[in-house]
């Protein structure tokens, strides 16, 4: 996983960009990318942790599983 913090949220367009900690240029993520919470409870300058996938039409990287730093994937309950 990857540390970064959210830069702009367009909710219109249900998408944002998070600025990677580590440096670089803004990676955009999709509202079904964000996990742990719903796309409309994140707020700008909140830390996430998030993976990468290369777009497949050369338009760049896009964030997957964006989630708030603190929040635990969810466990599936024994059965």
């Amino acid at each position: 996983m990857l540390n970064g913090t959210v830069t702009q949220l367009l909710h219109a367009q249900r998408l944002g960009f998070l600025r990677p900690a580590a440096g670089g240029i803004p990676v955009l993520f999709r509202a079904l990318a964000v996990e742990g919470i719903l796309f409309g409870e994140l707020t700008e300058g909140q830390a996430v942790t998030y993976t990468l996938q290369r777009d497949l039409q050369g338009r760049g990287a896009r964030a997957l599983h964006v989630r708030p730093v603190g929040c635990e994937p969810a466990v599936a309950p024994d059965a």
